[in-house]
């Protein structure tokens, strides 16, 4: 697992915008969307989208693709470039596409953030806030700085 790239976005986060970014970043390093396995993303609707659509252009290819064998009626016409695979490698390539991981600290992130939305535990935070507001007065006071 690697991280290809850190890219930054200057339109909207939308799925499709996401989409063009991730396409960009494989071309820059000759990567096929069919050899993408998984995604790890937070849970968020656009980073969905951009996974189905990731999908769809995987699908979209394989149908170019099949379609492309059955019409090679003139090979010598058509300049491809071949790879190898053995049996297993076949198999699992004809069964691949693409996954989505949610990012498990984030979805913990999301447990715990609604947990301390709860009215007991968000009253217990705004009472301590209170106090640290009030010790970082007066330690403000007692060194002068205030």
């Amino acid at each position: 697992m690697r991280t290809l790239g850190v890219s930054e976005l200057t339109g909207r986060h939308t799925g499709e915008n996401l989409r063009d970014v991730i396409i960009e970043v494989l071309e820059e390093y000759d990567i096929n969307i069919k050899e993408v396995y998984t995604s790890t993303t937070d849970n968020g609707s656009n980073m969905m989208k951009v996974s189905d659509l990731l999908k769809e252009m995987q699908e979209a290819q394989e149908i170019d693709e099949a379609s492309l064998e059955v019409n090679m009626q003139m090979p010598e016409v058509l300049d491809l470039d071949f790879v190898l695979l053995n049996e297993d490698e076949m198999v699992a390539a004809e069964k691949q596409s693409l996954t989505t991981v949610p990012c498990a600290a984030h979805v913990l992130q999301l447990a715990v953030e609604d947990f301390l939305v709860k009215a007991e535990v968000k009253t217990l935070r705004d009472k301590s806030r209170v106090c640290q507001s009030s010790l970082a007065g007066t330690q403000g006071k007692i060194c002068g700085m205030s």
